[in-house]
């Protein structure tokens, strides 16, 4: 399945290899990827960038997320590829067969502010077919969600002096024309 997309460096196309990878060709030579993370592989830059999406990401609390989170069927964790470097990571829990809860995304601190971000919702929501995804997330990263074609609604404070919003993405008719 081909999919043309446009970002602002650059025109992309977006190729479904399998279903653990897609491929974004992007400029002379540089191949961006989706790739599904080996939950097997503890260390590595994926685990690190991952961190960044987690409250006090002690090492007891990682390990704990990567087993009884990503240790289930029903979700994945994927990372962006750039060459052989993984810069950013997000992670899904299927709900249905074309929903899905975005559970974390980040992205590595020298590839923010580069559409990285945006890219791998993106990949995600094509290589899982997805008609919605939401999310829920504070008043810090908000308006990535709603950049990425998402409606935000405040929840209100859940923890004292923090707002948290929920997102929803959902794909219109013609899904090749409003991917985020």
């Amino acid at each position: 399945m081909e999919l043309g997309c446009s970002t602002r460096l650059t025109r992309l196309t977006i190729r479904r290899r399998r279903k653990e990878s897609s491929a974004v060709e992007s400029g002379p030579g540089l191949l961006v990827r989706l790739v599904k993370l080996d939950l097997r592989q503890r260390g590595g830059s994926a685990l690190g960038i991952l961190s960044n999406a987690v409250f006090q990401p002690t090492e007891e609390r990682m390990s704990h997320i990567l087993d009884a989170v990503y240790g289930s069927d029903s979700t994945t964790l994927y990372g962006l590829a750039i060459g052989q470097d993984v810069v950013a990571v997000a992670g899904i829990r299927r709900t249905s067969e074309t929903t899905a809860e975005l559970l974390h995304i980040a992205v590595k601190a020298s590839e923010r502010r580069k559409g990285n971000g945006s890219q791998l919702v993106k990949l995600v929501i094509q290589a899982e077919n997805l008609e919605e995804l939401v999310a829920e997330t504070d008043r810090d990263a908000v308006d990535f969600y709603r950049r990425c074609g998402f409606i935000a609604q405040s929840l209100g404070e859940k923890y004292p002096g923090v707002e948290r919003f929920a997102c929803r993405w959902q794909a219109p008719e013609n899904l090749s024309q409003n991917l985020p």
